[in-house]
């Protein structure tokens, strides 16, 4: 079973909760497809965690998919496209 790292934004009108149960809904469904190591939320309109998972040091080996909760934004999917063609991970899209 593939690793990977699971990554979601908050939308813009969903409240914590629902974002919260959102999550665990969508964790529940990947697992059985992947073996899950690290999941990384934001808040809407923020992209700190985000940002902070690209700058950190690479991805270790045992990382072979990043899974994404939509992205609309064009920079961010350049960005990770870039970032997954160098460390050789792949990447997913999802919608929740």
């Amino acid at each position: 079973m593939e690793t990977a790292v699971i990554y979601f934004r908050q939308k813009e009108n969903e409240t914590i909760d629902d974002f919260i149960n959102s999550i665990e809904n969508s964790k529940s469904l990947i697992k059985e497809s992947y073996e899950i190591v690290a999941v990384i939320a934001d808040s809407y309109n923020d992209r700190s965690q985000l940002y902070s998972f690209i700058n950190s040091p690479p991805t270790p080996n045992n990382i072979k998919v990043v899974i994404l909760d939509s992205i609309t934004d064009d920079f961010d999917q350049r960005l990770i496209g870039e970032i997954a063609r160098i460390e050789n991970f792949s990447i997913y899209y999802f919608e929740r």
